[in-house]
């Protein structure tokens, strides 16, 4: 009979019923025993691919339960079910199953927070919005005006990206809970992100988790102005014309994004 020790680990798509779809890293060790296996090189890759797809089938299940991703750490048990009898089916015994890692990846993790500040922001009313986004351009230029001469030289072109940056994330969120106050869903709004993923390496091009933005204009020490009349901005590295300065619904002024901030329309 031979005995021996697997090491797995797999990102599993986890379908959450409040975010949709994230992805969680499952890891650890399990220590076997099979009187037809020795413990080979083969014997450990098939072992472990059966363990792996174990968790998987089993978080699918999950999923399809309802169960959120923060419950998942009290469902360990039904994991260790799970992969010794897939195993057993084999005539494999599991010996041990210790699961070191259940948790989100970091992109997941992002998404979630992505998520959670777009409700917020939905929730905020259009004054509000606009001190937030005056606040982030001012957290730029602070940080731009706290480098010292010889500093700014050295990081002059790292600091512009990470201010554009910071500019178009910004106003991406500020335009998808623009989206979801008058009415779209999370999911509609994640789905048209995804689709408008791009990986653009044009100039004034960011990459906003997933979508491309495109900066339209840069106040001072490169911090991206959001919002000014006649900035274009392109979607998936794709120019657009600009948003009028001024609703042609109702003719309250354009505070940035694709719906009036005063009857709710789009533009």
């Amino acid at each position: 009979m031979g005995d021996f020790k697997v090491s797995f680990g797999v990102d599993i798509n986890y379908n959450d019923p409040e975010y949709r779809f994230l992805q969680v890293t499952a890891a650890g060790e399990a220590a076997v025993s099979c009187a037809e296996r020795a413990g080979t090189e083969d014997d450990i890759t098939t072992v472990k691919m059966m363990i792996e797809t174990a968790l998987i089938e089993t978080a699918s299940q999950l999923s399809v339960d309802g169960v959120s991703y923060k419950d998942l750490t009290a469902q360990q048990p039904r994991f260790t079910e799970a992969v010794s009898s897939a195993l057993s089916s084999k005539t494999i015994t599991l010996s041990s199953f210790v699961l070191n890692t259940l948790a989100l990846t970091p992109r997941s993790q992002e998404q979630i927070n992505r998520i959670n500040k777009m409700k917020e922001m939905a929730a905020m009313s259009p004054e509000e919005l606009q001190k937030k986004m005056m606040e982030a351009q001012a957290a730029a230029q602070a940080y731009m005006d706290s480098l010292s001469p010889e500093e700014r030289q050295r990081m002059e072109e790292k600091a512009k990206r990470d201010a554009e940056e910071a500019a178009a994330k910004m106003k991406a969120t500020m335009e998808m809970a623009q989206r979801i106050s008058a009415g779209e869903s999370v999911d509609s709004v994640l789905a048209s992100q995804k689709a408008a993923r791009t990986d653009s390496s044009g100039s004034g091009v960011v990459r906003v988790d997933g979508a491309g933005v495109a900066s339209a204009g840069v106040a001072g020490a490169g911090v991206a102005a959001a919002g000014v009349a006649g900035a274009g901005v392109a979607a998936a590295g794709a120019p657009v014309p600009a948003a009028p300065r001024f609703c042609p619904n109702c003719g309250a002024p354009n505070k940035g994004g694709k719906f009036c901030t005063g009857c709710g329309k789009a533009f």
